[in-house]
């Protein structure tokens, strides 16, 4: 017991203490120059490295799959509907794992 509490106290605590951290840095440094320079360096920089991870695992994927067409639905009820994203994910996971999983064991 007491080897998992120190494990997950170990995995959580490094990025809660930077968040901690990035949060008082930012309500100290939020109204300088500073963070100016932020969104216009780090912000696409990020989004270009979760795209790149995006078209990385895409690849694994073959077309045309259910999950392509449930990741474009999921798309176009967040941008044209302006669905809550906590239901699309909630929505997303009981589709998949309801009609997406694979065939049981033993069977193929």
């Amino acid at each position: 017991m007491l080897g998992t509490v120190v494990a997950l106290i170990a995995v959580i605590l490094p990025g809660f203490v930077c968040t901690v951290a990035l949060a008082a840095a930012y309500s100290v440094l939020g109204q300088g120059a500073a963070l100016d320079y932020v969104k216009v360096t780090l912000i696409p920089a990020a989004l270009a490295l979760i795209m790149v991870s995006a078209v990385r695992i895409g690849r694994e994927i073959p077309f045309p799959s259910w999950e392509v067409v449930l990741a474009v639905a999921a798309l176009v009820a967040a941008v044209v509907f302006r669905v809550n994203p906590t239901l699309l994910l909630f929505g997303g996971g009981v589709l998949g794992a309801l009609f997406l999983r694979g065939p049981a064991k033993g069977q193929k």
